[in-house]
């Protein structure tokens, strides 16, 4: 009923690699408020996130199939107070992973589902002295080549991508310089 595999609170060195994770009602794989690690190799199918990286830095994630999950790959900077301790989101590359994402047709409040990838960034923090914008083009968040087969589109679906706290289509989301 929770998350397939979570670090939380200052791992560093984490390596999920070789995993088949299924059918959690909660993240697929979840490394929060973490440091370096890796998550490559992975089957996740059918969870909420299939991969989410939350306030963490310094993360590769490579090499994954993700399936039928509501979002695949996600990554938030949450306004927390850790921030003092190095727990923001930054270095972190999503590559090579081929990811096969269902539409979602829903209102706007649901716009976290039937994303293919995703990093969004609370609007304004007390803990924080950067601007939003760098937190998108100034900390090192990087998409690229990764596979995406999307599917179910239509007049009512969500857009697939999120980024600078708007949904995006894949041709905006590359304009951002993702892929």
């Amino acid at each position: 009923v929770g998350a397939g595999l979570w670090t939380d609170g200052k791992n560093s060195n984490v390596l999920y690699e070789n995993n088949t994770v299924t059918d959690n009602v909660g993240n697929g794989i979840f490394h929060e408020l973490g440091f370096s690690g890796e998550i490559r190799n992975n089957v996740v199918e059918r969870n909420r996130n299939g991969i989410i990286i939350t306030n963490s830095r310094d993360v590769k994630i490579h090499h994954n199939t993700l399936r039928g999950n509501k979002t695949s790959l996600a990554m938030r900077n949450a306004c927390r107070r850790e921030v003092n301790e190095g727990h923001t989101t930054r270095n972190v590359e999503f590559y090579s992973n081929t990811v096969y994402q269902k539409a979602h047709v829903g209102p706007g409040s649901e716009w976290t589902q039937g994303k293919a990838a995703t990093f969004s960034v609370a609007p304004t923090c007390q803990y924080w002295t950067e601007s939003v914008n760098d937190w998108y083009d100034r900390r090192g968040i990087r998409f690229y080549n990764n596979i995406y087969n999307l599917s179910g589109q239509t007049s009512g679906s969500r857009p697939f991508f999120y980024w600078k706290n708007a949904e995006r289509t894949y041709s905006q989301w590359k304009s951002y310089g993702q892929n």
